[in-house]
């Protein structure tokens, strides 16, 4: 069931009906009859769109940036010119620095809750640490987690290897122009000055938390439908 805030509802997709033929099947094959697994889509409340997923990423405080959380969603259908799913860019939030990381985490709790729908959110927003930001995040959110689905920084597509963040900038360079950022003011801004001021080649998880939110956020949202490229480009954002 959706939060009484949430402006997602979940949609059952009708399934047919087992057939007489697929029990016939079963039984001359000595097996159990088939069950359709039930299939969903989701709805925004306020704008009619429809999602086949939604997702959400986050990074906390960088060496310079504020951290950054962003949320994402697959379109349920194919769209006419770019021949696949836009991934569309819904809200994000930055707090101001001197916030602290409890107000980071309580923002993104925020948002959660405005988006979450089950399964959806459930859990927290895709997110990579390593071990000491990790220490320090369950330091600074001790005692305030949502009691109904919880926030934590959930692993992604590439958790297993060893240069992920890497993949994950390979992935978001491969699916620039189905990102539809919308009216993501700031995560539009970053990504001109990460174009302008930084080494891509380099970029670490740190040094821009909006990109590595965005990045993190998309491919949550491709797990649950992956469609992953082999790559050896440097993400780029010259064409934006």
């Amino acid at each position: 069931m959706a939060n009484m805030g949430s402006i997602i509802e979940r949609i059952a997709i009708p399934q047919p009906e087992i057939t007489q033929g697929e029990r016939d099947f079963a039984k001359i094959t000595n097996n159990p009859e088939p069950e359709r697994k039930p299939k969903y889509y989701y709805r925004n409340k306020e704008t009619g769109d429809e999602y086949a997923h939604v997702a959400g990423g986050f990074y906390p405080e960088g060496r310079r940036y504020p951290g950054f959380a962003i949320i994402v969603a697959l379109a349920r259908e194919i769209d006419v010119d770019h021949q696949e799913h836009l991934i569309m860019c819904l809200e994000e939030f930055e707090p101001d620095r001197r916030v602290g990381y409890k107000a980071f985490v309580s923002g993104c709790i925020d948002l959660q809750q405005k988006y979450y729908t089950y399964p959806i959110l459930q859990g927290g927003f895709h997110c990579e640490m390593d071990e000491a930001a990790i220490d320090r995040y369950y330091a600074a959110t001790h005692g305030m987690q949502n009691e109904e689905n919880g926030f934590y920084p959930l692993p992604g597509l590439y958790a297993d290897q060893p240069n992920a963040f890497k993949s994950y900038l390979e992935l978001l360079q491969h699916k620039k122009s189905v990102l539809v950022r919308g009216d993501c003011e700031k995560l539009k801004n970053y990504m001109m000055t990460v174009k302008r001021e930084e080494d891509l080649a380099r970029l670490k998880p740190f040094d821009v938390p909006a990109i590595t939110a965005i990045a993190f956020a998309v491919g949550g949202v491709l797990q649950q439908n992956p469609v992953i490229y082999d790559t050896e480009t440097v993400f780029n954002l010259e064409e934006y």
